[in-house]
Formats: C-alpha cells, structure tokens, sequence
C-alpha cells in the first residue's frame, strides 16, 4: 500500500499536544506503582516511569495500534540501535537515545528519548501513541490509567484501508451497524460494506489518502482510489459517541494532467492555520455564493492574489486566466455549470471543503470543491464532481446530500 504523508497528516489534525498536558500533569507527571496503559480497551499493567513519562515496549504499542497482525512487521538493528515498524502501511522508526522518530522519512520530535532495558527491549515514550502514532492520549487519575484511544481521523482512514486489504475489524469497531448511507449505489447500512470486502479485495481496490480534515463531529478524506478504474475521491463521515454514523462520497475518474501539469490530487496536503479556520471557511462559502452561484460576479478578482492559482481541475490551466479561458470555451460549446445550493461546509485550518448541488452540462450534479487559503486568498482548488443518477436507480432513500 501507498500510504505515504497520511498518518502526518492524521496528527496534524489532533488539537491537542500531549508533551504539553504531560508537563502540565495531565498524563505521565506520577510514579504510581500500579500506573496501567489502555489502547483501544486493551489494558497493560505496570507501565515503567522514568524521569516523570511513561513507556512502553515498540512491540506491544505497534501490536495495539494494528488492527491486525498481519499488517505488523518489526526489525532490531543492533548497531544502529533502532527499531523499524511498519504498521498499517507507515513505515515508522525510532532509535534509542534519540528525540526523534521517522514517519514515512520525515522527522516527527519526541516529548521523551527512547531507551534499551536491561533484557535488551526498546521502550518508547507512551505520548509518541499521538505524535508518531495519531491516537488521542488522556490521562485518567481515578484509574491510575493512561487511556489511548483511535482519533476520528485514524478511524476514518482505518475503515477506507479495509476497503483495500480486506479486514472487517475497522467496520465492526468503528461503524455503528446503522450508520446511514449517502452513496446511492449501496444500500444503507454496515453490513452492505462488510459483506462487499471480499470482493472488493479480489478486485484489487485501493485507495491512498492525500488530505484529511476534520471538523467538530465530521472527517473529510481526499483519497485516491482504484476502484473499477483510478479514481479521485472525497470521503466525510459523520461520528457519534465514537461510531461513524453517517457516510457521504463522490468520486470521479482520473484524468490526465491538466494545461499547467497539475493532477486531480497532487499539490500541497500540510494543514497550518488552525486558527483561521472558521474565517477561511466563511471566504470559501462566500466565493462559492458570489462567483459560482453568481450573486456578485464582480467580486471575482478580490479572492485571488492575482494571477497566483494552483489549479488541479484536469481540464482548467492555472491563475484567473486559466479559468478564464475554461468557462468562455464552456459557452462556446454550450456547456453549462451552475451551482444552485451549498449542502456542506468543512474545514481546518487552511483547507476547506464545500459540498453543493447543481447541474453541468444539463445533468444533476454533485460538486466537492476543496480549495487552500493563504493569508486571506484562494490559493488553490482540487474538486470532484459526480453525475447524480434518478431516484429510482438509486440503492438506498437517503439522498446524496
């Protein structure tokens, strides 16, 4: 699998930092003789302390953190003192002594150094569960309890990975059984995708997440899929109390590059700007109502730095002009784009996500745009469009929005 940048991705969606609450107290500052680790319910008992943070043996958290053995493999390289994880398609390293781990050949700091006890086992710090590993990390003082838990973007990534290798432990654990079905070729329900795996398997699906967003009770997953053919992707799951209750989608196949080489789903994927995300949601909607549902067209140049536009729509050139020239050659081939209603909004940080209705070139159609804001502009857009076929072709009545 081909799974490079997401679980970096995945942690930058955490809010949290964990080397910070374990400074504060909040996690490892006790040397409780009956300090406990949980992960995902399995629990550990007498987890070792040193110089006030918590540890644990690479193979026991590597083995919790996969969802299945099989997908497990960990090497030693005595010389160099490391251990190489790979788990869940991240190719994961940590050395002993050292402050840092490699995530997939980037560098991802430590709160605590890994070490080598005495019987010769690489202990790693419990925190690296949330920066290397993208689980949520809290500490639980009536239970003397370090509790780790799947983040909802590590889940979400879990149950597309099932798609592709086959196991149903992402589904059981993560999807409630009714969770409702916004795909219109499926019937509502868990069961539908579980049974559909084995085939799905054989068929050789794939999919690669690129971008994952997550916004309060929602996660967004751009992905690049091979399913009947490559695919560009965008997934968004909707979670209560834990469980994904709730699944919409549209996908599109691949296209060649467009005029300025761009693809439908390289370009950049780092999420910064937490703190602007709920004013870059609000520049998006408002591009989308003024330019593309056309209330105040003359607003166009104002969202742009100029001519400076990253665009990934296969058949669109980059910049104002590259746009430009799309929509007058559009009308001259009659082809129409109207957008009529926005259904979704999600954001983080610098990425946006609108989910609409409309119709191009005469057919109903459901638009995902995802567009990246810097300081204050569009900078770029990555979208997926798909034909939404009638009522009664369709496998469920839930609707597409």
């Amino acid at each position: 699998m081909k799974k490079k940048a997401t679980l970096l991705l995945v942690t930058a969606a955490l809010a949290t930092q964990v080397g910070q609450a374990a400074a504060a107290g909040n996690v490892t500052a006790t040397n409780s003789p009956g300090m406990k680790l949980s992960i995902d319910g399995t629990l550990h008992t007498s987890i070792p302390v040193k110089n006030g943070r918590s540890f644990a043996p690479i193979r026991t958290i590597a083995t919790d953190v996969s969802l299945q053995d099989s997908k497990l493999e960990i090497a030693w390289n005595q010389g160099q003192r490391v251990a190489s994880v790979k788990v869940n398609g991240k190719q994961i390293a940590f050395q002993a002594g050292s402050l840092y781990a490699s995530v997939d050949d980037k560098d991802v700091q430590l709160d605590a150094a890994p070490y080598v006890s005495a019987e010769g086992v690489l202990y790693v710090p419990v925190t690296s569960l949330q920066s290397v590993f993208g689980k949520n990390v809290n500490w639980s003082k009536e239970n003397v309890t370090i509790e780790v838990t799947t983040s909802m973007a590590g889940k979400a990534v879990a149950v597309l990975e099932s798609l592709e290798n086959g196991d149903p432990e992402a589904l059981i654990q993560f999807v409630d059984p009714g969770y409702i079905q916004h795909n219109l070729t499926l019937p509502t329900g868990r069961d539908v995708i579980v049974s559909a795996l084995p085939q799905l398997k054989a068929a050789g699906t794939s999919v690669t997440p690129r971008r994952v967003l997550v916004d309060g009770n929602l996660v967004a997953v751009h992905s690049e899929y091979n399913f009947g053919g490559p695919k560009a992707g965008f997934d968004i799951f909707r979670f209560d109390n834990g469980k994904i209750v709730e699944h919409w989608d549209n996908l599109q196949f691949l296209a060649q590059a467009n005029p300025s080489g761009h693809t439908m789903l390289d370009g950049q994927n780092q999420i910064s700007d937490l703190e602007k995300t709920e004013a870059n949601k609000t520049l998006v909607k408002s591009f989308v109502e003024d330019i593309l549902m056309g209330k105040h067209p003359d607003r166009l140049t104002s969202y742009f730095d100029g001519d400076n536009y990253i665009q990934h729509n296969p058949s669109i050139a980059d910049g104002l002009t590259g746009l430009g020239a799309a929509l007058k050659a559009m009308e001259e081939q009659g082809i129409d784009m109207k957008y009529d209603q926005i259904h979704q909004v999600i954001g983080q940080g610098n990425f946006v996500l609108l989910v609409s209705e409309g119709t191009f070139a005469g057919n109903h159609t459901s638009y995902y745009d995802m567009f990246r804001v810097e300081k204050g502009k569009i900078a770029e857009h990555w979208d997926v469009l798909e034909t939404i076929f009638p009522a009664d072709q369709q496998a469920n009545s839930n609707g597409k929005f």
